[in-house]
């Protein structure tokens, strides 16, 4: 039953993003700066919500958290058993994903652009990944569980400000 709506979901979403993509192309064979500029990313983009389902379906996606380590340890939370690897650090460290290469890889950050970035490296290295917009920011939004770690004293870190800007 739980695969039968995955895929579901699955071709609920393919179909969305098809139809996207025949939009585009239909827009933009009228001009060829059109064509040129508006890019579809090669992975697919989720909210919270879709996220949430998605992980409760498929238990072996891969969670990737790509902030930083005072973001992860935040009271934002994380998601659990999620792999920590800044994207300052992906290019260097991404063949720490390979033995989760034929699985899909659910990347967030906090709500900025890193994980577009991170999905983005990811996928020229030929991972599947899915991205989840919004971030920890949108899945704290819909009051979804995350970890909180503990400092060694007790308390919890502070959390690190996410801006728009590249971090």
């Amino acid at each position: 039953m739980r695969l039968t709506i995955f895929y579901a979901l699955l071709c609920l979403c393919g179909a969305t993003s098809g139809a996207f993509a025949q939009k585009q192309a239909t827009s933009s064979s009228s001009s060829s700066l059109a064509s040129s500029t508006l890019k579809q990313p090669a992975y697919r983009v989720v909210t919270a919500s879709e996220a949430k389902l998605m992980l409760s379906l498929d238990t072996a996606m891969v969670k990737l958290d790509v902030r930083t380590q005072d973001e992860f340890n935040s009271p934002a939370g994380h998601l659990k058993d999620a792999i920590l690897i800044p994207v300052q650090e992906l290019d260097r460290r991404w063949k720490e994903l390979l033995p989760y290469k034929k699985r899909r890889i659910m990347v967030y950050c906090c709500m900025c652009p890193r994980s577009a970035e991170a999905s983005e490296i990811l996928t020229k290295k030929g991972f599947t990944v899915t991205k989840m917009d919004g971030g920890i920011d949108a899945w704290n939004t819909e009051k979804f569980p995350v970890i909180v770690e503990k400092t060694s004293s007790g308390g919890t870190y502070a959390p690190a400000s996410c801006s728009t800007k590249k971090h």
